[in-house]
């Protein structure tokens, strides 16, 4: 965090140190390597001097031009020699000596545990700080740095020539040599001011105003130099200057006068901003510790940290606002310094991060909150909330569940209704974090549908999908919430079972239903409604291979079943598995949503589905009444789900096929009659059947006995039940039955009479002479 200080400090005594402390080679050979040469600024020899210098100072930055020589036929510039001017390296030798003694020392080291001691002593540093300000003093009054001279060299042979020209390339190194005693003077300007500051912090107990410090920044100290804080000092200082005035905050007038010293001693370091930060800190320590927090106190000392909002530590003013509870300024100080940090909305990776730092002041405050909403007062007692903010355990005791919610609620409205895009997508994924995604949907927050097609675009998954069609369905644009519904049944994917599908589909018909009835939404509204279909059929044939208990067909139905669960199928893909998997009722299925209606095919899916629920047909009680209640809760099942296309479940195919079944089987004579009870099939249609059957359809009835006989009883015990049964239906029905009932029961007499014409009756005969009889003239009273 506290590496990237100004490069000027490249321009300064970075040469490596001897024994003695003092530097190998001369301070300005670190400072830049012109490449063209100097003019000499005082008379010189022919040859080069060779100065004295004590202390293991010597200057020797004496270099040629690229290509360049001493030979007396070169160039005017090929020949010469360029050093810097005396005086730069004067200026440069001077500043070293004054700091040789301090510059690489440790700041501090740990006396014992949890207290420091300072490796420079005030009388040091005030030392050191007397001798720089007397060079920033000289530099400044002499003007040393506005009229730089450099030594110039010329050859013995073109003297008179040199003196006459100027290139560019020396007015670069000029130039080159101003810029570096300007850097020398800046750096001399700023060790000044650490070098106060430090001697400050001594007077007034360093290792307090270290306990005060971050873990980060007390690292720092205990590992840096005073080469390190001066590098650093833009980050590091102002939180030692925070520190040393959050120690006497309370007491006015050592507030005051620190303020003043600092910005006396360390202008740059402690500037106007800084100073207008102190006082709105004053403020806010004295609103708190009024009987009752000044809100206008509090509100004129935000508004004053806003101006100065880039000279502030976030994190301790944000803290400094939850003590007084006053949440809106911490939500305007985080946003506008997210702004100021990012001016241009880029959000490259430097920028983004600190904005992340600013908008983590809101969410930790959002945290501390829904941990005050949401717990009961038991559990905080144990709970330790000062993970973030140093003065978030005290609000728990100034704030009830309630208020907690409340408060939550203004901050999250106010984050949302800001322009600070990036700051709402926080607060959004905040939210769907804390099950606060209804808040969300209930309020049209304006980046909320931008974040979510961001996240719908990164494959997030289905969730923000969900949020996408109940934030459209709260805003009444329906039609927008059935087209993302619809896509959403419709998109493959693994994690959308088809149960969910089919919820998506039946949510997308109610959105189209309640959109303008046009010509597009009502072709929308049937390609939904078709897919719906299509998807139910589908969820049947998955229930249908999961309840199968044919070993052989369940072990080959895994993969089909994964498959029917986590796509949507066709038509076509779903006969493809009904028929694979002996599913009639889905094969019946696909041809009604097909309107694919063929009186052929229609009754082969049927004889299949007769043939599947007799194949173990046995003449006992319990395997009777299964068969007979499985059939009739199939024809009942569906007869009601193909009610409006009746053609789909033929009865009068069905009815024949049961009443030949029963023919063969020999079961009771009854049997075909409770299927009919169970699948709420009138009697009168049983009998209509059977009389066309008998009557019209095929002469074996008449022409074999066992036949006739069973015949015979099945229209009489049918007759009689259509009597109990007539009473129940309307006249017109009744019509209808009454003359089914005489047709059939004349056709049977009529066969009895044919039969007694080639004998002598018998008595059986006679007997079912006189009941047909009976029951003709019972039908004929029906009116």
């Amino acid at each position: 965090m506290y590496g990237s200080g100004d490069h000027f400090m490249d321009y300064g005594p970075r040469a490596s140190t001897s024994s003695d402390g003092y530097m190998n080679g001369t301070l300005s050979s670190s400072v830049f390597t012109p490449k063209t040469p100097l003019r000499t600024s005082t008379p010189q020899n022919n040859s080069t001097p060779s100065a004295n210098y004590t202390n293991g100072f010597t200057p020797q930055h004496v270099l040629h031009t690229p290509g360049g020589g001493l030979d007396s036929d070169q160039s005017i510039i090929a020949g010469a020699r360029v050093q810097n001017s005396p005086r730069h390296e004067a200026l440069f030798i001077y500043f070293s000596r004054i700091i040789k003694g301090i510059w690489r020392r440790n700041l501090c080291l740990v006396k014992q545990i949890n207290e420091v001691e300072s490796q420079l002593t005030k009388n040091i540093l005030d030392e050191v700080g007397y001798y720089l300000n007397s060079l920033r003093q000289a530099i400044d009054e002499c003007s040393l740095i506005t009229s730089p001279q450099i030594h110039h060299f010329p050859s013995r042979t073109l003297q008179q020539q040199q003196q006459q020209r100027r290139t560019s390339s020396e007015e670069s190194s000029l130039d080159q040599e101003k810029q570096s005693l300007q850097k020398l003077r800046t750096l001399v300007g700023v060790t000044c001011e650490v070098v106060a500051l430090w001697s400050v912090l001594l007077e007034h107990e360093l290792r307090v105003i270290f306990v005060a410090l971050a873990p980060d920044v007390q690292k720092c100290l205990l590992n840096w130099s005073l080469d390190d804080l001066v590098r650093n000092r833009n980050d590091v200082c102002a939180d030692l200057i925070s520190a040393l005035i959050r120690h006497y905050i309370g007491d006015d007038a050592s507030t005051a006068a620190i303020s003043e010293r600092l910005r006396a001693l360390c202008p740059t370091l402690f500037t106007v901003d800084d100073a207008s930060v102190v006082k709105a800190t004053e403020n806010i320590y004295r609103a708190k510790t009024t009987t009752q927090p000044q809100l206008e106190m509090i509100k004129e000392a935000v508004a004053q940290f806003r101006k100065s909002i880039q000279k502030l530590n976030l994190v301790q003013t944000c803290d400094l606002l939850l003590q007084v509870l006053y949440f809106d300024g911490i939500v305007d100080l985080s946003l506008m310094r997210a702004r100021r940090d990012d001016p241009n909305d880029l959000a490259l990776i430097e920028a983004m991060e600190k904005r992340n730092e600013a908008y983590n002041c809101i969410l930790e405050v959002l945290r501390l909150l829904q941990i005050l909403a949401t717990s009961k007062e038991s559990q905080l007692a144990s709970l330790n909330l000062n993970n973030f903010f140093q003065s978030a355990d005290s609000v728990k005791q100034q704030l009830s569940s309630s208020r907690a919610q409340e408060e939550r609620d203004k901050l999250l409205r106010r984050v949302l209704e800001s322009d600070d895009e990036l700051a709402c997508v926080k607060v959004f994924n905040w939210m769907l974090g804390n099950n606060l995604a209804d808040q969300l949907i209930a309020n049209k927050f304006k980046y909320f549908e931008a974040f979510l097609f961001h996240e719908i675009e990164d494959g997030k998954g289905n969730i923000y999908l969900e949020l996408l069609w109940k934030y459209y369905e709260k805003s009444h644009n329906y039609l927008e919430a059935a087209k993302v519904l619809a896509g959403m049944a419709s998109k493959t994917t693994s994690r959308t079972s088809i149960s969910n599908r089919i919820t998506h589909l039946s949510n997308a018909l109610m959105c189209v239903q309640s959109a303008p009835e046009t010509k597009s939404n009502m072709e929308l509204k049937q390609e939904i409604q078709d897919k719906l279909d299509v998807a139910q059929i589908q969820m049947r044939a998955k229930t249908l291979l999961e309840s199968e208990t044919n070993p052989e067909i369940a072990a080959r139905g895994k993969e089909a079943i994964e498959a029917l669960n986590y796509q949507l199928c066709g038509l076509t893909q779903l006969y493809s598995y009904a028929k694979t998997y002996n599913l009639h009722e889905i094969k019946l299925a696909v041809l009604h949503c097909a309107s694919q209606f063929d009186t052929e095919i229609v009754e082969n899916v049927w004889r299949d589905i007769l043939d599947k629920e007799l194949r173990n047909f046995q003449l006992n009680r319990l395997t009777l009444d299964k068969i007979q209640n499985n059939i009739s809760s199939i024809l009942l099942r569906l007869r009601k789900r193909y009610a409006s296309s009746p053609q789909f479940v033929p009865l009068d195919y069905i009815l024949r096929e049961l009443i030949v079944f029963s023919f063969k089987n020999s079961p009771p004579i009854n049997w075909v009659l409770e299927i009919c009870r169970g699948a709420d099939i009138k009697y009168g249609k049983l009998l209509a059947v059977a009389s066309e059957q008998y009557r019209i359809f095929d002469p074996f009835w008449k022409q074999n006995q066992r036949a006739f006989n069973f015949m015979l009883d099945l229209a009489v015990l049918t007759t009689e039940r259509s009597l109990e049964e007539a009473k129940a239906l309307g006249s017109s029905d009744r019509k209808v039955l009454k003359n089914t009932c005489l047709e059939f029961l004349s056709s049977l007499q009529l066969n009895v009479q044919d039969r007694m014409s080639f004998g002598v009756a018998s008595t059986t005969q006679r007997s079912i002479t006189e009941r047909l009889e009976l029951l003709n003239a019972q039908i004929s009273k029906i009116s």
